[in-house]
């Protein structure tokens, strides 16, 4: 009886054993979970404060040399995947609205979308 006893106490030490580190392995999955949640919206405080930091920069307001220049960064990607909208719609013959920059045929007079009159 000794042998049964010792292995139902076996079984049920590791049971419990096996219980608590389950127990532990969703708590720290738990916590994990708020951490990339937090991660989440600490990435997108980080956008918001660069979108802050460069409209000032579009403003002319007085910010940081070292963030002016990644502003001037910016100025410069943004006037070159301007230019590479334009080509697109020249390949496709077409142009683009000066005002909503939507593509549209070459014979459009008015944009449709923003009501902007177009040059021919």
């Amino acid at each position: 009886m000794t042998f049964l006893n010792d292995v139902g106490r076996a079984v049920s030490n590791t049971m419990d054993t096996v219980s608590r580190k389950t127990g532990e392995l969703v708590e720290v999955q738990k916590i994990r979970s708020q951490i990339g949640t937090l991660e989440k919206d600490i990435e997108k405080s980080y956008i918001q404060l660069g979108k802050m930091v460069y409209g000032k920069f579009q403003e002319n307001a007085e910010i940081d040399e070292e963030m002016r220049r990644v502003c001037e960064e910016i100025s410069k990607d943004c006037a070159a995947i301007e230019q590479y909208e334009d080509e697109i719609a020249t390949v496709k013959g077409m142009k683009r609205c000066p005002g909503c920059k939507a593509a549209l045929p070459q014979d459009t007079a008015y944009c449709p979308k923003c009501g902007t009159k177009l040059e021919g």
